[in-house]
């Protein structure tokens, strides 16, 4: 019988979303910035929001979330509060733990809000690879 031994199995890895989200002018619902589909099993266990270029947003959070298998339906699982942010700000933002199987779809979006000024910010997602039997 073979066994799973990959060294690295189970050990926090950080996913930095390669899509940076454009924040500016008003959106009266909330608005996809991106997603990407897991490959593989994991758990996602905190994230932090990197704004790469800072800005004034009224009231706007970006919300983290998941689609399963890529359905569109979006459930939300952590939060980010944009203020004054200054370029490279690092928010360290909330999440509650959550098991994604291979194909779901890890998404951000920003609530509905005003933004006086520019913000592109790009999700840091700090996962575990989950192993499950088949």
């Amino acid at each position: 019988m073979s066994q799973y031994s990959d060294p690295r199995f189970g050990v926090a890895q950080t996913l930095p979303l390669n899509e940076s989200g454009a924040i500016n002018g008003t959106s009266a619902s909330a608005v996809e910035l991106g997603r990407l589909t897991v490959m593989g099993n994991v758990t996602l266990t905190d994230w932090n929001l990197r704004v790469k270029t800072g800005g004034t947003a009224a009231q706007a959070s970006i919300l983290i979330g998941y689609s399963l298998a890529g359905t569109g339906a979006f459930t939300a699982i952590g939060t980010a509060a944009l203020g004054t942010n200054a370029d490279s700000t690092i928010i360290d933002a909330a999440l509650t733990e959550t098991n994604l199987s291979a194909g779901d779809d890890i998404v951000y979006q920003k609530t509905a809000a005003t933004s006086a000024a520019a913000h592109n910010v790009q999700p840091v997602v700090h996962y575990r690879e989950r192993f499950v039997q088949a």
